[in-house]
């Protein structure tokens, strides 16, 4: 089972049910392959039961477009629809001004982190923060994660972020609520 599949944020920009697991699937591989030179990536258990991804201070979580191209993005709109393209193309831009404010200063960026869903609920995705938060204790930044799910809220502000900023994206209606762990308080743990 896919954790992301269901997200509004994909939701959103994949509308055919029949094939959005595929295509966030498509998606999740591309943007790995452009970012994996950025990314710290902790993994969970010895088979792969969750992944977290973080980008150190300093490094962009955005890739131009030349290495979107190159990645495979150029065949979103044959992939996934026009329409479909269309949305990811406004969903990803608004997300991304909403990014751009956060990382204008030195902070470690979780850019994603999943659990097996039927792993779900024991504590794997604490452990799963636990590695970038050590490594931004250390390095004396905050952290920062962008959610569209209001119920990661909790539990990310169970692990010592707070929410910063709440915004609805566009036509897109599905909101991007902003967390930042401060690194004073990351200090304090």
């Amino acid at each position: 089972r896919d954790s992301f599949a269901g997200e509004p944020g994909f939701r959103y920009m994949f509308t055919n049910p029949e094939r959005r697991l595929a295509d966030v699937r498509w998606a999740a591989g591309l943007k790995f392959a452009l970012l994996r030179d950025r990314l710290r990536v902790f993994v969970a258990g010895p088979a792969i039961e969750g992944f977290s991804w973080w980008i150190p201070p300093g490094r962009t979580p955005f890739a131009t477009f030349a290495e979107q191209i190159r990645a495979g993005y150029g065949w979103a709109p044959v992939r996934c629809g026009p329409w479909s393209f269309l949305r990811m193309f406004r969903f990803s831009s608004q997300e991304r001004d909403l990014i751009a404010h956060y990382t204008s200063r030195p902070v470690w960026v979780l850019d994603a982190i999943a659990v097996d869903l039927s792993l779900g609920r024991r504590g794997l995705g604490g452990r799963l923060l636990e590695p970038g938060l050590r490594a931004a204790r250390r390095s004396g930044h905050d952290c920062f994660v962008l959610t569209h799910n209001e119920r990661n809220v909790h539990f990310y502000e169970k692990h010592g972020f707070r929410l910063d900023r709440t915004e609805r994206l566009g036509r897109a209606g599905v909101s991007a609520y902003c967390l930042l762990h401060d690194a004073d308080r990351i200090k304090g743990q």
